[in-house]
Formats: structure tokens, C-alpha cells, sequence
């Protein structure tokens, strides 16, 4: 320790002299700092004796011929007992060696301006041999002790001022094993690490090529010492505290992570220092490590790594470089380590911000504030990624790069970008020039939003933040699920977090590759949100345990009218993309009315998202192929299953656009557009086949086999289903309406429409029939109405529903086809007519003569009597006339004849008339005939056949013939 002396020895004195002025006087001598009049002495005496003389007792002087030599005891350096062994030579040189019983360090630092030693802070040492020279005016100390404690080695120089410097080869395994450091905050530094091989070294200056001096030139039989050297990690003296060891174990479990991810070994060969700050040891003193090493392939980190004093706790720290390839793009990190209670987490700043650049899938990617973060869990598991801003063209947003972990010059990153549109995905990140016109509207209409967003409210705020400044990641995933329903990983190595600027952190979950922005708002809130993430993996990347093969997505949330879509959207450059999602199940209304599903029910629909053209192989599904945006599934329709339904997503909503042979018997048209929930309208057509018997009432069961086109409107009104249909079909070539009427929208309204549209029919068919029995008569005659063709029934229906009369309904009959024999029976069964009435009909609306009349009156089984009582009063016949009717007509004998004409009302001499000229009688026989005619007088028949042209001879043969019969009976 060279130094440049300023005391002054005394002029050249003489053996003779030196043993004049050093006299013993009762074995005694003192020395004052005039006694030589050489000022080094009271430098000595200032310096190691409070100022005060050194009195030596048991005083022996010895004269050499060079000087003069002087043992005793003395008290110096704080102690008593000191054997000295003073030597002072002619030339003004001299020598104190001295053998302290006990001392402490800070007695042989006692003249160090120069070193500030932390308060209360002392070595004892034992036994303390040292060496005090004077030469060619300056003053050198050296010292050395060995005990239980260890060796210590001290060597001090006065210049202008004491310099010194102290070794202590430390025999303890910990640093409170030292008292001098058993209340000192460096203590706290034994549950950081373990320490072998402990050195402290003291000094008051910086030295790079100090070297201890060789204690066997010190001649020190009381003390036996080892060499004392500066360990390799020293390098050179360094001003201040500073403790060397070997490092032995890491008692820190953040410290034992970073050791092991760094390559330190912790089996005592590793050198470290302790930088002691003082004199206040507890602010900011270092325990570290030099370290230059190559982590994985190709990242390498190039510092110091260890723990430091705050406050009484140990931290680790890491100051240093770090250089890495980012898409074989060098990187230099300024970098520095923080320790949680989950890990580690070593951070980088950039030194260089010039932006990254790099194209994959023909997009250029520029990555740019980019921060290195490296995460090390209390498993052991390294997370290894960066934090950056990314711009894609005028998109920008945060983003995650998260390097290979067999190959960090290989990497990919996610990112997250607010506030952009399908359009943007297709056009400015993947760059494809020739969007389908078609498309264009609703890519421009479409949003991509976050995947979730959740508010962790001001009351909590702040012990949020916190958590997120101090990297707290269990009290940060406590609040993610219990303000956001959402679970995150509490293993440093599973989370990358990094600060950005104030209130502002970027979160990326490694186990779901999500990458959440969380954000300080102004209301003091923190309001966590997963914005549209994008995913770009230019090679294949392994992330710990998880694989990414090579692609591009961007991962978000589609608000679809009727449904929100998380979906993955693959970009395959200036081709364009493809997205494929299935949803939840849609529902609006209910279940029964409108609800899109996949095949089988179990899941929702499918979204499928192509802005190109595929070929069949690459796309099976024909209505794939082509450039469209589908969600597909199986339909149901007022309760009607449509299978294999596609819908097309437009700028104003989901477009229905169907047309469907459903069954055998339905024929389905729909088309609309539903623009949400509770926005819909779809009108359509729907041509029923309907094949039934229509119950007509009273008019009988009609055979129904028809198409009925109806048309159909359901939507949602007011928040509420509903569904109408109307319709029309062809009957008796007229056009019968179905009123507007509503369909039950909580059922299968569609699979039960015959059943439903079975009776509007009926009533339009009733209606339409009750309009005009022609028609329906018409009907009933071609058996087109069951069990209506016989004339009975048809005439009762005339009567009963249509309220004919019996003329017009023999009008109708006959005009049905009906023959007059069916019509006059009806007249009478079923209209009860009398028989005048009857004949009435017959003769006036059927225009029936005489002869027939009499005929189907009979027949319709009216009375010989009633029918000859028509002739006369209906049909005026004369009696002749009449008689013709009953005899060549009705086959009626000439008694029943005269009979009957004569009920019908006509006289005995018409009778008689018509016996003598229709049935030939003769007077005899017409006599006997009208005898038969009750209340005829014999003179009346008499008279009538004389009326009748009879013969007056034949009339008198009668006559006495009928005397002469009398008397034979009297």
C-alpha cells in the first residue's frame, strides 16, 4: 500500500545520543512524541494511543551498534499488557513490534478517516501481533490475529492521511456467526443464501492490483497465519465493506430459481461478493455474482445476479445485458430481476428502439417498445416472452412475443387489437385484394370484439393494483374470478406481467394464450379486458409443454344478430380467411318456434367464414365452396325440422332464404331477415296437400284431396312470437279463401297444419255450399258428398239446410238428374205435400201430365182415391178423361173406378158416363157398378144411365128386373 510520507525523523544522531535521550528510569520508560524530535513518533501516538505518551514498564534497554532496542509492556491500541519491542535506529528510523493480549478492529482503525464503519460494528480479535515502522518519513502498520474467529490480516499507511485495509479469513458458516454482524441488518443475509469460505475485507481505498503481504516475512511466533489473498471475483481492493465467500447453497427459493435458470453452481465453488453500503449497511448492500452465460440457444445474459439489503429484507437483484435473435433480428435488453413469492421475473428494456420488422403469410408485422420478460416458477418452469406494441398497416395494439423454448431465435406473439371490423382482418392483416363485392358490406358492418371485459370496482381497487404492481398473481387471479368469472394460473412461469407506463398492465395467460389489457380508468376502477387477440406463429413454436403449429389467427368475438361467436380466424394472406365456429344453440321465441341447432340437437349451429373460393377437396360441402359467411344447423320452424339449413350472415342481419320440399304434403317457402332477437320478419308460402273427409254438418262428409297455398308471416313483435297464416284453394271451380288466422307458436304449428287447416277448410267448404244448393245437390248426386246421393237424403238436405221449398226442390232434383218417380216420392216423404200439392208440383214445376202424374202420385204412395181427387182438382180431367187415367194408367177395375171418381167428386152421371164410354159397360153391369157407390138411390142410377146414353129399354129391363127380385125375396 504505497503512500507518500510527511512526517520528518530526526537529524543523524549518535548510538551515544539515542541512549542518552531513551533512558529507564526504575524500569521504566517514556516515550512522548518530543523525546526524539521526530514527529513520526506523535503520529504514532496520535494515531494508536489516544495521543497519550507510550509509558513501557519492566523496561530492558539493549545499545546495538546501530541503535538502541528497548523491551517492556505498555498499553496501547485500547489494551494493556502489550509486549513491545521498540527498536530506534541512528538514522531516525524505527520499529514497534507489538503482541496485543486482545483488541478490537476498530482500534487498529481508529486514524482511518477514510472508512465509515456501520455503527456498533467491531471485531475482537485474540492474540493481535503487529508491526509499527518508521522509515524515510513513513509510517506503516501491519497486524495479524488468529483465533476461533479466523485470521485476520491488517495493514495500515499514513500519507497524507491513514489508509488501511483488513482482511479476515472468517472461520463461520453464516455471518451472524460473527458477533460484530450478529445485530447488523447483514445478518438477513444468511437466510438469502449459504456461505463457505467467508472472507471480510475492509479498506479505505480502491486498489485493483492490492495484493495482502506474505506473513513470512513477518517473523510472528505467537501467531501462527496462513497467506490471507483476495478471492478471483474481487477483482482488485475495493473501497469499503466487502465480503467474499464461496456460494454454497440458496436458502432463497427466488434466488435458488434464478441460480438454477442462470447455470450457477451452489455446490461452494462459485465466488461471490457482499458489497457492504455504508455506512447505513441497510440501504442497498449487494450480495451478487458475476455471471456470462448462454441460457437455452442463443439467449445470453451478461451481469451480476444476487440479493440486496432494503430495509432490512434481501431482494434478489440483476443488473446486466441480455442479447436474443427476434426473428433473427438481434436484440440487446438492459435487464434487471425482481423476486415474488410465486418466482422470479427477470425484466428487459430494449436499448435499441428501432422497431422490428418481418413478413409471414404476406403481412408485415412491426414490433416496436419491445420489453423482454422472463418468468421462473416456483416449479422451476421458465416462461421466456417479450412485451410489445405491434402495428399491422394502421392497426396497432399490444402484444406478447413469446420466444421457442428450445430455440429462442424462433418465436411467435400474440396480440391484441381494440376496435376493428371483419373488414380489417380481410383486408389490411391479411391483405387480400379481391374481397367478394358481396361480402364487403357485412365484413364493413361485422365487429370484432373482446372476448370479455369485467370491472374490478374502486372499492377494490386499489388492493388490485398493488397485487398487480407487486406481481401478486394469487391476489390477481382471485379477482379475475371474482369480478370476471375468469381463471387464470398463480405460477410465475404461467403468466407473463408487464407494466407498461402508470395504470396500465398487459397480462398474458401462457396456459390459454390469452393476452388481457388491464387498465386504471379515472374513475378509479380497473377494468380488465380481452380484446381481439391475434396469433402469429411464423414457424412451428413449442411455449413449455404446449405445441403452436405455424399460421396466422386472429381469435375474437362476432356479434351475430341472433348470437355471439367466439371464433379463430385463420389468414392465409392475400388469399383471405377462414373461420369455422360452432355456437351456442339459437333461440328466439322458444324452442318450438325458431331455433337453429346442430344435426343431432345436442349443440348449437355452425359458423363458417370464407372469403375465397375452395376447392372440393380442401371443402367438401358444396354450399362452402364459394366466398360466404353461413351459420348452418338443423332449423326447426314452428316446430318443423329443417335439416341441413344454411343461413347467410348480411350486413342487416341472418337471411332466410328457403325453399323445401318438406314432406309429401308440404312444400315449404321462407324468406326474411332477422336482425336480432327481437327484430324479425319472415314471410314465405307454404302448399299444403291436404287429404281428408270434411265432416260437413248436416250437408253431409265430403272427400277432400287438394293443395291449399297459404301464405305465412311469424316474426317477433314486441318481444313476443307470433306466427299467421291465410290461404286459398280451388272448390267446384271457385276460389274459397282461408281467413288470416294465428298458428300456435308453441307447438308444432307446421307438422300439424292439415290438421289445423282441416276445418278453416270445412268451413269455407260449408260456407261456400250453404251459398247455393244447386252446388251442393250437384255434389251430393256425383257422390263427391258421401252417402248424399239418394233422394231421400238429398231432399231432406234440401229442405232442412237449404230451406227449399218442395217446388224448388223438385226443381233442383230434376235439374240434378233425379227422375220424377225419386222427386214424387220426396214430395210426400219427405216434404209430407198432400196430393194435390203434390200433382201441383208435378204439373206445374215439373210439367209431369196427366197420365205420369197419376202414376208417380200412386207410386209415391198416395190413395187410388187421393190421385183420382188430383186429376180432377189439379189436372181438371173430365170423368172420361179420368177414368182413361185409372183404367189404362192405374189398371183400376170399373167398381173401384166409379168409386174413386165418385170420391173425387164427380156426379153419378159422370160416373156413369165414364163406366158406359171408357169401361164399356153395359146398363146391367154400370147398373151394378154404381149400386156399389154408397148413398146412390136406384132412381139416381137409373137417371144417370139414362144420362149416360143408355138405352131406356135396357134402363126398364132393369127396372122389372130388379122387381121382379124383390118379390122372389119377399
Amino acid at each position: 500500500m504505497p503512500s507518500a510520507g510527511t512526517g520528518k525523523a530526526s537529524a543523524p544522531q549518535t548510538v551515544s545520543d539515542l541512549d542518552n535521550l531513551l533512558s529507564v528510569v526504575n524500569n521504566s520508560m517514556t516515550i512522548t512524541s518530543g523525546t526524539l524530535s521526530n514527529s513520526l513518533i506523535g503520529e504514532v501516538l496520535a494515531a494508536f494511543n489516544d495521543k497519550n505518551p507510550l509509558q513501557l514498564l519492566n523496561a530492558v534497554k539493549q545499545v546495538n551498534s546501530d541503535g538502541v532496542t528497548i523491551t517492556g509492556t505498555t498499553s496501547l491500541l485500547g489494551a494493556t499488557g502489550v509486549t513491545i519491542t521498540a527498536t530506534f535506529k541512528v538514522d531516525g528510523d524505527f520499529t514497534l513490534i507489538v503482541t496485543v493480549p486482545a483488541t478490537g478492529l476498530t482500534a487498529l482503525l481508529a486514524p482511518v478517516s477514510g472508512l465509515k464503519l456501520p455503527q456498533n460494528f467491531d471485531v475482537s480479535l485474540p492474540k493481535t501481533w503487529g508491526i509499527i515502522e518508521g522509515s524515510g518519513g513513513q509510517l506503516t502498520f501491519i497486524a495479524a490475529a488468529s483465533g476461533s474467529i479466523g485470521e485476520v490480516l491488517f495493514q495500515a499507511t499514513q500519507g497524507t492521511s491513514w489508509n488501511a485495509v483488513a482482511g479476515l479469513d472468517l472461520q463461520i458458516q453464516k455471518l451472524a456467526d460473527l458477533p460484530a454482524l450478529q445485530s447488523s441488518p447483514l445478518a438477513a443475509f444468511d437466510n438469502f443464501v449459504g456461505l463457505a469460505d467467508i472472507m471480510m475485507v475492509l479498506s479505505s481505498q480502491a486498489l485493483p492490483d492490492f495484493n495482502f503481504p506474505d506473513v513470512d516475512q513477518f517473523n510472528a511466533p505467537d501467531v501462527h497465519l496462513n497467506n490471507i489473498k483476495l478471492p478471483d471475483q474481487a477483482s482488485g481492493l475495493v473501497q469499503g465493506l466487502n465480503i467474499y465467500a464461496n456460494l454454497s447453497t440458496a436458502n432463497s427459493k427466488p434466488f435458488q430459481l434464478l441460480a438454477k435458470y442462470l447455470n450457477l453452481k451452489l455446490d461452494g465453488s462459485l465466488g461471490i461478493t457482499l458489497s457492504v453500503s455504508l455506512p447505513n449497511p441497510n440501504q442497498s448492500s449487494k450480495l451478487f455474482v458475476s455471471v456470462q452465460e448462454t441460457i437455452t440457444n442463443g439467449l445470453v445474459v451478461d451481469g451480476m445476479v444476487g440479493g440486496i439489503l432494503e430495509n432490512g429484507v434481501v431482494g434478489i437483484f440483476m443488473t446486466g445485458t441480455a442479447q436474443v435473435s427476434i426473428q433473427k433480428q438481434p436484440v440487446v435488453f438492459s435487464v434487471t430481476a425482481l423476486g415474488l413469492e410465486t418466482g422470479v421475473l427477470i425484466e428487459g428494456s430494449m436499448q435499441n428502439q428501432v422497431p422490428i420488422h418481418f413478413s409471414f403469410e404476406g403481412v408485415t408485422f412491426q414490433l416496436s417498445d419491445v420489453a423482454l420478460l422472463i418468468g421462473i416458477d416456483d416449479e422451476e418452469i421458465p416462461s421466456f416472452g417479450f412485451a410489445a406494441t405491434v402495428g399491422i398497416g394502421g392497426l396497432n395494439g399490444s402484444a406478447a412475443v413469446l420466444a421457442d423454448s428450445t430455440n429462442p431465435s424462433q418465436s411467435m406473439f400474440l396480440g391484441a387489437i381494440s376496435g376493428i371490423k371483419l373488414y380489417d382482418v380481410v383486408e389490411t392483416i391479411a391483405g387480400q385484394q379481391n374481397v367478394p363485392s358481396q361480402l364487403v358490406p357485412v365484413l364493413q358492418k361485422i365487429a370484432l370484439k373482446g372476448l370479455t371485459s369485467f370491472t374490478v370496482p374502486s372499492s377494490s381497487a386499489t388492493a388490485f393494483v398493488n397485487a398487480l404492481d407487486a406481481r401478486d398473481l394469487a391476489t390477481i387471479a382471485s379477482s379475475f374470478h371474482q369480478y370476471g368469472s375468469v381463471t387464470i394460473p398463480t405460477s410465475n412461469g404461467q403468466v407473463l406481467l408487464e407494466n407498461n407506463k402508470k395504470g396500465l398492465w398487459y397480462l398474458t395467460d401462457l396456459t390459454q394464450m390469452m393476452h388481457y389489457e388491464v387498465n386504471l380508468n379515472k374513475a378509479g376502477a380497473v377494468v380488465v379486458s380481452l380484446e381481439p387477440q391475434i396469433q402469429c406463429v411464423p414457424q412451428r413454436t413449442t411455449i413449455g409443454t404446449l405445441q403452436f403449429p405455424q399460421g396466422l389467427k386472429v381469435i375474437g368475438e362476432l356479434d351475430l344478430y341472433v348470437a355471439n361467436a367466439k371464433v379463430e380466424i385463420d389468414v392465409t394472406g392475400p388469399t383471405g380467411v377462414l373461420a369455422d365456429a360452432t355456437l351456442s344453440k339459437i333461440t328466439i321465441g322458444n324452442s318450438m318456434f325458431f331455433a337453429l341447432t346442430s344435426a343431432d340437437g345436442s349443440t348449437g349451429p355452425e359458423l363458417s367464414i370464407a372469403t375465397f373460393t375452395q376447392s372440393a377437396q380442401a371443402q367438401p360441402d358444396p354450399m362452402l365452396q364459394p366466398p360466404h359467411i353461413f351459420i348452418s344447423g338443423s332449423l326447426t320452424v314452428l316446430g318443423q325440422v329443417l335439416s341441413s339449413t344454411y343461413l347467410s350472415v348480411s350486413e342487416n342481419g341472418l337471411v332466410v332464404d328457403i325453399q323445401r320440399q318438406v314432406s309429401a304434403w308440404l312444400n315449404l317457402t321462407l324468406n326474411g331477415t332477422i336482425g336480432g332477437l327481437n327484430n324479425m320478419e319472415i314471410g314465405g308460402l307454404a302448399v299444403v296437400g291436404v287429404t281428408s273427409n270434411l265432416t260437413l254438418g248436416n250437408l253431409g262428409v265430403m272427400p277432400f284431396d287438394d293443395n291449399i297455398s297459404c301464405s305465412l308471416n311469424m316474426g317477433m313483435k314486441s318481444g313476443t312470437a307470433y306466427a299467421t297464416l291465410d290461404g286459398a284453394f280451388d272448390f267446384a271451380g271457385s276460389s274459397l279463401k282461408i281467413a288470416q288466422f294465428n298458428l300456435d307458436v308453441n307447438t308444432s304449428a307446421l307438422p300439424n297444419l292439415v290438421a289445423t287447416l282441416v276445418p278453416k277448410i270445412t268451413a269455407a267448404v260449408v260456407s261456400d255450399l250453404q251459398n247455393s244448393a244447386q252446388l251442393w245437390l250437384s255434389l251430393a248426386r256425383k257422390g263427391a258428398i258421401l252417402a248424399m246421393a239418394a233422394v231421400q237424403q238429398a231432399a231432406a238436405v234440401l229442405r232442412s239446410e237449404f230451406n227449399e221449398a218442395a217446388a224448388q226442390a223438385s226443381q233442383l232434383l230434376s235439374a240434378a238428374g233425379y227422375s220424377a218417380g225419386e222427386i214424387s216420392s220426396v214430395l210426400k216423404s219427405v216434404y209430407g205435400l198432400s196430393v194435390q200439392d203434390a200433382a201441383t208440383v208435378l204439373k206445374g214445376t215439373l210439367n209431369i201430365g196427366d197420365t205420369a202424374a197419376a202414376q208417380l202420385l200412386s207410386a209415391a204412395g198416395y190413395s187410388l182415391n187421393d190421385v183420382s181427387s188430383a186429376m180432377k182438382s189439379v189436372y181438371g180431367l173430365s170423368v172420361q178423361d179420368a177414368a182413361t187415367v185409372l183404367k189404362g194408367t192405374l189398371n183400376i177395375g170399373d167398381t173401384a173406378a166409379a168409386q174413386l171418381l165418385s170420391a173425387a167428386g164427380y156426379s153419378i152421371n159422370d160416373v156413369s158416363s165414364a163406366m158406359k164410354s171408357v169401361y164399356e159397360l153395359s146398363a146391367g153391369d154400370a147398373s151394378s157398378v154404381l149400386k156399389q157407390i154408397p148413398g146412390i138411390s136406384s132412381d139416381a142410377i137409373n137417371s144417370a144411365l139414362g144420362a149416360a146414353g143408355y138405352a131406356e129399354s135396357d134402363i126398364k129391363n132393369l127396372a122389372s128386373k130388379g122387381i121382379s127380385k124383390l118379390k122372389s125375396i119377399l
